[in-house]
């Protein structure tokens, strides 16, 4: 896995980090 793979994948998890933590 490449940096820029690695950077879009945890970026996705953090989106949905917040997301779900918007939500509560």
């Amino acid at each position: 896995m490449n940096k820029i793979q690695d950077f879009k994948f945890k970026f996705e998890i953090l989106k949905k980090d917040k997301k779900s933590k918007a939500r509560v």
